[in-house]
C-alpha cells in the first residue's frame, strides 16, 4: 500500500489541478456551521435565518425576550442560537444564500448530501433542467485532468507517459508511500527532467510533474531513487523504500 500525508495531496491539488485550497477549507467551515445551526434550529428555522442573514453579522443576546434579533426572527430561535453558540456576535455563513445565485449554490451544496434532481428542484425553487445542468457541472469538476484512468504499469513504467531515465537508479525496492518535492530550477518545461538525467550529484526521482501536468517518469517504480538523501521511517534508515515524485519548478 502506497501512503500518502495529507500535505502532498494539497500541494499536488493546489498546484498541479489548480484547486483553490483556501476557497475549499472557507467552503467546508461554512458547511460545518451550517451543520450547527441545523443541529441547533431545525432545517426549515436555519433556511429562514439564512434567507435574512445570510454573510451578515449578527449579535446573540444574553437573553432572547424583547431584543431586536428576537423580534425579526423570533424568540425561540434566539433561545437556541443563546443554547448554541452563546452570547455575542457571530457571522453566520452562506452570504450568498439569497437570490437565483444563492438558489443554485445551495442546489449544489444539497445534490453533494446525495438529495435526488427531484428534491432539490423542489426545495431551491429551480428548474429540474436547470438541476441537471448543476449536477453534470458538479461531475465535470471531479474529473481528473490527468489521464489516471489510462494509466497501466508495464515492467515498473507507466506506459501512457514518456520514459526518460535519469543518470542515477538505485537498487531494488518494494515502494511503500510516496514524497512530493519542488523544485527550485527554472519554470521552462523539461528543465528538470533534463537536469535529472544528465546530473552528476547522484539525484534522482521516480516522476516529474511539469506546471501543465505532464508527466515523465526518470526511475523504474522498482528501483531507488536518490531524491531524498540520507533518511529514517519506520525503522529503516537510508530511504530503502520510498516512491519519489516531483514537481517541477518553484510554483510559487
Amino acid at each position: 500500500m502506497i501512503r500518502v500525508t495529507d500535505h502532498a495531496v494539497l500541494r499536488y491539488l493546489e498546484r498541479v489541478r489548480g484547486v483553490d485550497v483556501e476557497a475549499a477549507r472557507a467552503e467546508i467551515a461554512a458547511k460545518v456551521a451550517v451543520e450547527r445551526l441545523i443541529e441547533a434550529l431545525g432545517d426549515l428555522e436555519t433556511e429562514r435565518l439564512l434567507r435574512r442573514f445570510g454573510g451578515a453579522k449578527i449579535r446573540i443576546p444574553h437573553e432572547a425576550d424583547g431584543g431586536k434579533l428576537a423580534a425579526q426572527v423570533g424568540v425561540r430561535t434566539v433561545d437556541a442560537l443563546i443554547e448554541a453558540f452563546g452570547p455575542g456576535a457571530i457571522v453566520l455563513p452562506m452570504g450568498e444564500f439569497r437570490g437565483q445565485a444563492a438558489r443554485r449554490r445551495r442546489a449544489a451544496w444539497l445534490l453533494s448530501e446525495g438529495r435526488t434532481i427531484r428534491q432539490v428542484a423542489l426545495a431551491c425553487d429551480l428548474h429540474q433542467r436547470s438541476v441537471e445542468r448543476i449536477s453534470a457541472r458538479m461531475r465535470d469538476e471531479r474529473q481528473m485532468r490527468l489521464p489516471f484512468s489510462a494509466m497501466r504499469l508495464e515492467h515498473h513504467h507507466i506506459a501512457s507517459i514518456p520514459m526518460t531515465p535519469a543518470r542515477t537508479i538505485g537498487g531494488p525496492i518494494v515502494p511503500e508511500l510516496v514524497v512530493v518535492h519542488d523544485t527550485a530550477g527554472r519554470l521552462e518545461a523539461g528543465n528538470s527532467a533534463r537536469y535529472l538525467a544528465q546530473n552528476d550529484a547522484g539525484v534522482s526521482v521516480h516522476f516529474v510533474v511539469e506546471r501543465g501536468g505532464e508527466i515523465v517518469q526518470q526511475v523504474p517504480t522498482n528501483r531507488r531513487a536518490g531524491h531524498a538523501g540520507r533518511s529514517h521511517y519506520q525503522a529503516d534508515t537510508g530511504g530503502a523504500r520510498p516512491l519519489g515524485g516531483v514537481v517541477q519548478g518553484d510554483l510559487r
